[in-house]
């Protein structure tokens, strides 16, 4: 019953996860590729841990809730982690949209002089 929705946010994690680290790195200097890299790295695995922590909290609330309800604490665990992932998307769709406004339409992204896909 959950596995159709597990693989489908596997599928969307993996699509989302390359194309997420090399925007999040695109306008880091090569001298400082090491420190960005670690830090993205380092909130990834913090936010990963907050992530785990809250939807384990809202899986057990609603498991001891319902009366252990099992289908129900993963549904609503399910659904609490596609709402942040819709934040997510959400938040990225208005930063590109300022990013694109930021800049007019006529005129290119200026390229920083160095940069990471040199490496």
């Amino acid at each position: 019953m959950t596995a159709g929705p597990l693989l489908l946010a596997g599928l969307g994690g993996g699509m989302v996860t390359s194309p997420n680290i090399t925007l999040s790195l695109e306008n880091v200097p090569v001298a400082m590729a090491g420190a960005a890299g670690g830090a993205l790295q380092t909130a990834q695995r913090i936010g990963g841990a907050i992530g785990a922590a809250a939807l384990a909290t809202i899986f057990y609330h609603v498991l001891l809730g319902t009366g252990h309800d099992y289908a129900a604490a993963v549904s609503d665990a399910l659904l609490c982690a596609c709402g942040l992932m819709v934040l997510a998307f959400l938040l990225a769709l208005a930063e590109l949209t300022r990013r694109h406004h930021g800049r007019g339409e006529s005129a290119p992204a200026p390229r920083p002089e160095h940069h990471l896909s040199h490496l």
